[in-house]
């Protein structure tokens, strides 16, 4: 199984990215009304990501939550 980078954009517009371990771009993705099930299947579609990012010094909820489900 391929692993990569997420970044997340939690928010009523969700914005997902993965990069490889060598910086390169494996897929982007934005959407209105993503469900955190749908969010996870998403990510799993590209591979297992081993790290999850935001743009927040504190985590929001969901991205912390979604981190402990995958297991990164």
């Amino acid at each position: 199984m391929k692993r990569y980078i997420a970044g997340i954009d939690p928010g009523t517009t969700v914005g997902l990215v993965g990069i490889d371990l060598r910086g390169s771009l494996i897929f982007y993705h934005s959407a209105k009304g993503l469900t955190p099930s749908s969010v996870e299947r998403l990510l799993l579609q590209h591979g297992k990501p081993i790290v999850i990012a935001t743009d927040k010094a504190v985590p929001p909820h969901t991205v912390e939550r979604l981190s402990s489900q995958l297991g990164t």
